[in-house]
């Protein structure tokens, strides 16, 4: 009897670690499914932020490189604005943008007038602010006036020391707001002329012109006739590509207050007056029709004011 107990008591000894076995293997794959589920969902939620994040870096860098870009294309428009229109005009075309100008005025090696604007365009966002910089020099394109042996006498490098060009390279695009024709008939009221061929100058050509705002004429292979009576206040350049010897002349009553130069010998013909007129050449130097503007190289700076 006491043997049988003995067997039933094993077997169900044996049943019942059978059973726990059991239960603890359950156990332990509940576990690990549990665990696997939740670095599941860990990492899921990892590459949903690293997503959303990597959205939010490439929408921000999509707003700053067009905050940038529009900033430096305004700074650019105020830059060749300030060659011929006051600070004091100049306005902003983004009302998310704000400028400022600071001045400073200097005197060339030659007495050169020049001033120099430092530029600063702020363009305003709800995130971050892009600031931009840059300073513009605010020169004349006649560097050098003529000296009273060139007006009197042909030079061929005159066109290195008026406008550090040669004559094989100087063009009218080299000066502001230059007006470019085949006669001097009607000249427009402009400080710069560039005339190819002969060019007739009569009291109506230079009316708008006086010893206070004097023009530049260039005449490019052609000859010169100043008509009785017309006063010329300015510069007369007279250009030749060839060995053709072109001719000026002066008639009575006709003047030229100034300076008459060229390149190459002609031939005057004097009637009336040809003064070589310093105060002139400087008033001319400083038209601001005549200013040309530069960036300066190594002025340029960038800045976000305010980071995400």
């Amino acid at each position: 009897m006491l043997d049988k107990n003995r067997k039933v008591l094993t077997a169900l000894t044996i049943k019942l670690k059978h059973t726990t076995d059991k239960k603890q293997r359950g156990v332990f794959i509940m576990a690990s499914v549990l665990m696997l589920l939740g670095i599941s969902a860990f990492t899921l939620a990892s590459i949903s932020a690293a997503v959303n994040r990597h959205k939010i870096m490439k929408s921000t860098t999509s707003t700053a490189k067009d905050s940038y870009t529009a900033t430096k294309n305004e700074l650019r428009r105020i830059g060749s604005q300030l060659r011929v229109v006051p600070m004091s005009s100049i306005k902003s075309t983004n009302t998310n943008m704000s400028h400022t100008i600071l001045t400073s005025n200097y005197e060339g090696a030659n007495s050169q007038p020049l001033k120099v604007f430092d530029v600063t365009v702020t363009h305003h966002d709800s995130h971050f602010d892009t600031e931009v910089s840059q300073r513009f020099l605010n020169y004349p394109a006649i560097l050098n006036i003529p000296s009273i042996f060139q007006s009197t006498s042909s030079d061929t490098n005159i066109t290195q020391w008026l406008f550090n060009r040669s004559v094989s390279t100087l063009t009218a695009k080299y000066f502001p707001l230059s007006n470019t024709t085949n006669e001097c008939v009607d000249l427009k009221e402009a400080t710069m002329h560039w005339v190819t061929g002969d060019c007739e100058l009569n009291y109506n050509d230079v009316d708008h012109s006086s010893a206070s705002t004097p023009m530049l004429l260039i005449v490019e292979d052609g000859d010169v006739l100043v008509t009785a009576g017309t006063p010329f206040y300015g510069m007369i350049i007279m250009l030749s590509g060839n060995t053709t010897k072109h001719s000026v002349t002066i008639e009575h009553g006709a003047s030229i207050q100034g300076a008459l130069c060229s390149n190459t010998p002609i031939s005057l013909q004097q009637f009336g007056s040809n003064s070589y007129a310093k105060q002139v050449l400087l008033n001319l130097q400083k038209a601001p029709k005549l200013a040309k503007i530069m960036s300066i190289p190594g002025s340029w700076s960038n800045n976000l004011k305010k980071e995400l």
